[in-house]
């Protein structure tokens, strides 16, 4: 049994991109019982999206080991993230300030365009938190890594199961189209690319 009373959530909502690279990959909670509430539907969501990007770490640990972990953003306010991430990864985990890693580089890109800075170091240094003692690290529970370890392991065989209830919505997964355009492609949907991604 997982943390949350074996439950787990797969978290395909939509197309994944990677690691599995499976269009068709469905998402699902499972184990789901009248005891389990929202604080469990909630933890499941953050450990399937963790174990998630353990794949990747497993990935790129076979290129060269990773030692420890920093990360930023604002999930990572939240107790809950940093715990299940630093026990899913089975590394340290350092948190540095409050800022959106993506927001802030593309702040200083900006500044840097506009001239607001002699580089782009000069910019990141201007927009940086001012009391960089503010990372926290986050050290993993080691009985966490253990039940997180089993449940990772078990995920390859979830999701195989699950396959043949992917291919089953995979069909209603594909744009509809309405009567009246069916011939001439004008129901295509209507939002752009960005939208849809």
């Amino acid at each position: 049994r997982g943390v949350g009373g074996g439950r787990a959530v797969l978290p395909y909502l939509v197309v994944e991109p990677g690691p599995l690279c499976d269009p068709v990959v469905a998402g699902a909670v499972c184990g789901l019982g009248y005891e389990h509430t929202r604080a469990h539907l909630s933890r499941g969501a953050v450990e399937g999206v963790c174990l998630q990007l353990r794949v990747v770490l497993d990935r790129l640990d076979r290129v060269e080991a990773v030692r420890a972990v920093r990360a930023t953003g604002g999930t990572l306010r939240s107790p809950l993230w940093r715990e299940v991430l630093a026990a899913t990864l089975d590394r340290p985990l350092s948190v540095a300030g409050d800022a959106e890693g993506t927001a802030l580089g593309a702040a200083a890109l900006g500044l840097c365009a506009l001239g607001h800075a002699d580089s782009l170091a000069d910019a990141v240094a201007r927009l940086a938190d001012p009391d960089p003692g503010t990372s926290a690290r986050v050290e993993p529970d080691p009985a966490l890594v253990a039940t997180y370890d089993r449940l990772r392991r078990s995920l390859p065989e979830r999701i195989e199961a699950l396959a043949a209830v992917g291919e089953l919505f995979s069909a209603d997964r594909t744009p509809r189209r309405s009567d009246a355009g069916a011939d001439d492609g004008s129901s295509a949907d209507p939002r752009t690319e960005s939208e849809r991604l």
